[in-house]
């Protein structure tokens, strides 16, 4: 009887330190499947509007372009965002103006709501 009592003991115990490992585990995968899931609506988001595009773009327009006149604004339209400070995920609605000789002027991008 005491062997028994025994066996099924290490049996519990065994089981749940399994079924411990297991839990970290499927915490692990859910977590992913959420940041991908966030990134398929980022990406869905792009693919219906051309005008949104990342944060990593709108660093390229200051780097590369050399475009004096870029505004960024967080998306209440209101508040100022600091180039430096954007996160390179994030995304934004972008809108160009051009001057009289059709040469890039003004470069305007407002962050999308990503917490809907």
């Amino acid at each position: 009887m005491d062997k028994a009592i025994a066996t099924i003991v290490g049996i519990v115990l065994v089981l749940g330190l399994i079924g411990y490992a297991i839990l970290g585990q499927v915490a692990g995968a859910k977590d992913i499947g959420d940041q991908a899931a966030m990134e398929q609506h980022k990406v869905k988001l792009m693919l219906q509007d051309p005008s949104i595009v990342t944060g990593n773009t709108l660093k390229g327009y200051e780097l590369s372009l050399g475009i004096e006149n870029i505004n960024v604004f967080k998306h209440d339209g209101t508040t100022v965002i600091e180039i430096d400070m954007v996160k390179e995920g994030a995304l934004f609605e972008m809108t160009k103006e051009y001057d009289a000789n059709g040469i890039l002027s003004e470069v305007t991008f407002i962050q999308v709501d990503l917490s809907r």
